[in-house]
């Protein structure tokens, strides 16, 4: 699954700027997982941002989609706060993304593994198209 950069709002402000140090309007960025909450009414994506430090989630409005490929890998996931996640199935763990982001070596080879296989899934998959 891609989308594009459409717009950036400042999370503070609710303001439209024009630049970010995380997103850049008209770039395309390959979702990793789509999380949403029921109260909250908001889609949020995970990927890569520009810093390329980890992978963080942005609210999907500010996004257009570009490839609705699903990964094979994805599953749902019901989490107890009435949030839902769609994403890697062997991230869906519970305590997956804390160990992540404590620098955890087995998580963090996990994450590259499903990103490597995603991204190898895709591209075999815009292969057979015509």
């Amino acid at each position: 699954m891609r989308v594009k950069c459409i717009k950036i709002i400042n999370p503070n402000t609710g303001n439209e700027q024009a630049s970010s140090p995380w997103l850049t309007v008209g770039k395309e960025y390959v979702v990793w997982e789509v999380s949403w909450g029921v109260n909250q009414k908001l889609i949020e994506f995970r990927f890569e941002h520009d810093d390329a430090n980890s992978p963080a989630l942005s609210n999907a409005n500010l996004f257009e989609l570009t490839s609705d490929y699903i990964p094979s890998t994805w599953s749902i996931r019901s989490i107890p706060d009435q949030r839902f996640s769609i994403g890697p199935r062997s991230w869906q763990m519970d305590g997956f993304w804390v160990a992540y982001f404590d620098g955890e070596p087995w998580a963090r080879e996990l994450y590259q593994c499903e990103v490597k296989s995603m991204l190898e899934e895709e591209q075999a998959y815009l292969g057979k198209l015509p």
